[in-house]
């Protein structure tokens, strides 16, 4: 095996050892993400969750509204007056996943290309193979 061809295999072997590193970056940077998403996501329902509780027990906005019966108020509430704010989070809840779902595709396509440089450097190795 010549220089050059020694250079290629060390080179190859790099890219190999390169790929893997960074796919290992994606992995935890995902996590990280996953992670901080899912807390900001209930974070913001905990938050709906306390002023729907709120709401419901202020009986002064009940009577301003016009509401006389507690069912009715509820009702009010739940399609009225927290519809926003539950939209809201399911927009950001959507952007979230989306997001996420890029850096698994990212993360999918370095796998298929550590596939590939595992796969030409084996080549390379069994071709430069010394004959017994």
């Amino acid at each position: 095996m010549n220089e050059n061809e020694l250079k290629k295999l060390k080179e190859l072997k790099t890219e190999y050892i390169e790929l893997k590193t960074e796919k290992l970056h994606k992995q935890r940077n995902l996590q990280k993400q996953r992670k901080a998403h899912q807390k900001d996501v209930q974070q913001l329902q905990n938050k709906l969750k306390l002023e729907k509780l709120k709401l419901y027990k202020d009986k002064e906005a009940r009577n301003q509204a016009g509401f006389s019966n507690q069912k009715e108020w509820e009702k009010h509430i739940n399609l009225v007056i927290l519809k926003t704010p539950t939209n809201s989070i399911e927009e950001i809840e959507e952007a979230g996943e989306n997001n996420l779902q890029k850096l698994e595709e990212e993360i999918e396509n370095l796998n298929l290309n550590i596939t590939d440089a595992y796969w030409e450097l084996q080549i390379q190795l069994e071709y430069h193979k010394p004959e017994a």
